[in-house]
């Protein structure tokens, strides 16, 4: 039987669920909470960049890992957790071939998302323009092109394995 306190707690679980958006309760030190957008603060200097994918992020893509397969929807949703700041710094000597072969032009930081049963690679190319101690971009409005979002990570789909075996989109 459930007891008066713990319908209030109950009650007051689901009052934050509704009424506090996702990402307000994040850790500070990883992420930024804007409406509408992601910010992290580890790739800019003394302040935050506004997060933006890629163009060529596997949003419609299916991946054949060994006889399984990684849909679409299983990528699109742990892109938020990487844009959240979960993923890992990865080193040179630990960064895998498939993702050195899909990222050959990047020069940013490199990063991994393990979801439990596959590994996502990518890289994250910081353009930092904005100047003055603790300027912060606006991402809650953030367009791809907007000007008060001086700072941008744009992540860059590098590979995906399961193991150590790439797997191959199809």
């Amino acid at each position: 039987m459930i007891n008066f306190s713990t319908t209030i707690l109950l009650a007051v679980a689901l009052y934050l669920c509704i009424l506090v958006p996702d990402g307000l309760l994040s850790p500070l030190n990883s992420i930024v909470y804007q409406p509408q957008g992601f910010s992290m603060n580890d790739v800019c200097a003394d302040t935050v960049a506004c997060v933006v994918l890629d163009s060529d992020w596997p949003s419609t893509k299916t991946f054949t890992c060994q006889d399984r397969q990684v849909t679409p929807a299983s990528i699109q949703s742990s892109r938020f957790s990487m844009m959240g700041g979960s993923g890992f710094n990865v080193s040179d000597a630990d960064w895998p071939v498939s993702a050195s072969r899909g990222c050959a032009n990047s020069n940013g930081l490199k990063r991994s998302y393990f979801n439990g049963e596959w590994t996502v690679y990518y890289s994250i190319q910081a353009k930092c323009d904005c100047t003055g101690a603790g300027r912060i971009p606006d991402c809650g409005t953030f367009n791809g092109g907007s000007a008060t979002a001086c700072n941008v990570a744009t992540f860059k789909f590098c590979s995906l394995e399961m193991g150590e075996i790439p797997c191959q989109a199809v």
